[in-house]
Formats: structure tokens, sequence, C-alpha cells
């Protein structure tokens, strides 16, 4: 009798293979499958490319061999978002032309997707927890859980606004803000 302990529906396969001592932090996908974003360890965020093993050029034996004539990713851009803190959270905002960053020090920014450039949200200081709600038809919401103090919390939700430049209009508009009292509050971070 056959065993299907080892069967699956998807393969896995190594597609990118760091060649430097930076550590990556936060990993988005777009929608389309077309560009993944890379957060690292010192506040940069990296812009990759997905394209056919077979179209990369020319490959280190290692690298083809465990592509397995898949994917690979090819760096498209990278900029700094956070000056010494760690990406702790990327979610794309396929909707609004953006990519929400949170850093491990509480840091909030919105990426344009076009420019790469960066706009940081001030009114989001002490983040530890983001959320990016989006739906045909409806505004962008963000959610963004703050610690401001011990016992004191609260929930900022943000309308994002769509556009490709960051530097010309307000990224995102506060629409609430909701104080939680309790003595032990907890947040899961997730997207």
């Amino acid at each position: 009798m056959h065993s299907d302990a080892t069967r699956a529906a998807f393969t896995l396969s190594l597609i990118h293979q760091r060649r430097d001592d930076r550590r990556m932090t936060a990993v988005a996908v777009l929608q389309s499958g077309s560009r993944v974003f890379l957060g690292l360890d010192n506040g940069v965020l990296e812009e990759h490319r997905c394209v056919p093993a077979s179209a990369a050029g020319a490959l280190p034996p290692a690298v083809a061999a465990a592509a397995g004539g898949m994917l690979l990713l090819r760096l498209l851009a990278e900029k700094k978002v956070f000056s010494k803190a760690a990406m702790a959270a990327i979610c794309p905002v396929e909707a609004a032309a953006r990519l929400v960053c949170m850093s491990d020090e509480g840091q909030v920014a919105l990426v344009s997707l076009e420019e790469f450039a960066v706009a940081p949200l001030p009114a989001a200081r002490g983040a530890v927890a983001v959320a990016v709600q989006h739906s045909a038809g409806l505004p962008v919401l963000l959610a963004v859980a703050v610690r401001a103090g011990k016992a004191r919390s609260k929930v900022l939700l943000f309308n994002v606004l769509p556009g490709a430049n960051l530097s010309s209009h307000q990224p995102a508009v506060l629409l609430a803000q909701v104080r939680l009292l309790c003595s032990r509050c907890q947040f899961v971070l997730g997207c």
C-alpha cells in the first residue's frame, strides 16, 4: 500500500538566498504575485520581481539547483525606511498603491509602490500591530494598535488615501481613536 505521508499540493523551492549578513525580518507579496518585498534588520525595504529561473541569466550552480527551474527573485530597488529599527511587518495595500511598514520600535510608515517614497505616520508611534482592510469599492482602512504606556493602549483607524505621490498630499487620515483600558492587553501581529 502507498503511503500519503510525503504527498503535498505544492512544491517548495528556494527563490532567494542572501549573500550578505543582513537578516530578513518581514516579507510581503503583492496579490498578483509579481513582486515580493523583504524587510531587513537594518530598516531597509527591498523590492524584488519574481522571474523564471531560466530567464535569470548565469546563476551559480548551487542557486540554480536549489531553484529547481521555478522562480527566483531579482532586486529592483531598496529604500531605507527606518533609521535604526528592524522591519517588523509589511502589509501591501494595492488599492491605494502603498505598503504599510512597521518597525520593531513601533514606528509606522507608508511607502509608495511606484516611487518608493516614504511618509511616516507620527500619530502611530508606539505601534505593536497593524492590520489592513481593503475591498473593492470601499476605502482602504488601516488599524494600528498602539501601546501608550503601562495598562494604556489604543487602536487608531486610518483611511489610506490612494495616489502615487506621497509628498503632494496627506497619505492617511485618522478616522477614529479607541482607547483600551486593561491591565493585560496583548496584540497579535498580522496583516
